[in-house]
């Protein structure tokens, strides 16, 4: 599933305008190449290590950039930061450290800011930021 990086999360139940999809890519669609720092790299992985899921994945996503055997994931994570929650696949770590993808600044800065998953202050920052709507759903 592609979705262009920082524009609305449109295939969640809940749609709102800062709720933003990054690092949705696919085959088809150009993305920003680069390379990113060793630490935003780490703290990204730890936090797709046990993301907050606020709604169940129906689905698997596979990676169609590979050439061959592509892996496949059907977790994502979700990063409150200035008013907007970014949305992304754990995927994104296969993208960055395989294919040189480079997400935006504002989403390298959201994970370096972002408090471990399990802790009161990232509840706190996700609801601060909008994230009490992922929870009306459930």
């Amino acid at each position: 599933m592609y979705i262009k990086d920082l524009e609305q999360c449109d295939f969640l139940p809940i749609k709102e305008d800062f709720i933003l999809a990054v690092g949705w890519l696919d085959k088809n669609y150009d993305f920003n190449k680069g390379s990113v720092s060793i630490e935003f790299y780490k703290k990204l992985k730890e936090l797709c290590n046990n993301p907050w899921q606020p709604f169940v994945s129906a689905g698997m996503h596979k990676c169609n950039i590979c050439q061959f055997d592509g892996p496949v994931f059907n977790s994502n994570i979700y990063l409150p930061e200035n008013d907007k929650i970014y949305v992304s696949p754990v995927a994104i770590l296969h993208y960055i450290n395989c294919h040189h993808y480079s997400p935006p600044n504002e989403y390298v800065n959201a994970v370096l800011n972002c408090p471990d998953i399990s802790s009161m202050e990232y509840k706190k920052k996700l609801l601060s930021n909008g994230g009490g709507v992922l929870l009306k759903g459930r």
